[in-house]
């Protein structure tokens, strides 16, 4: 009988561990998520600047290419830089969160099975 409490005390730990085990692999999956996006958007930003570089090279007229540089540096740049600050932000959040997540399970599991 005073074993009961014990035993139910070790399922929810364990419980606790899978479930600080599965955070922790949902917190990878989403950060690659954000990574594939991240590079989906590169791609196209790369393929509008692509686009743009060409109309330059279709004409001479300086007003085209003042009008495409001002495109792209409307367009381009401030986008390029959210990306480098989300891909940034995400990844040290992602790698904290994981960290920390992993480091629960493992004291978790230590403190469980040295009981």
């Amino acid at each position: 009988m005073l074993s009961t409490p014990v035993g139910i005390t070790g399922v929810f730990l364990e419980n606790g561990i899978h479930a600080a085990d599965l955070a922790a692999s949902a917190v990878g999956l989403t950060s690659a998520a954000i990574m594939g996006i991240d590079g989906q958007i590169r791609n196209a930003l790369g393929g509008v600047n692509a686009l743009l570089e060409a109309g330059r090279t279709l004409t001479d007229a300086a007003l085209i290419d003042g009008i495409l540089t001002a495109v792209q540096g409307i367009v381009s740049a401030p986008v390029t830089a959210a990306l480098a600050g989300i891909d940034r932000l995400s990844a040290t959040i992602a790698r904290a969160a994981t960290i920390t997540l992993t480091r629960l399970g493992d004291s978790t599991s230590t403190a469980w099975r040295s009981s």
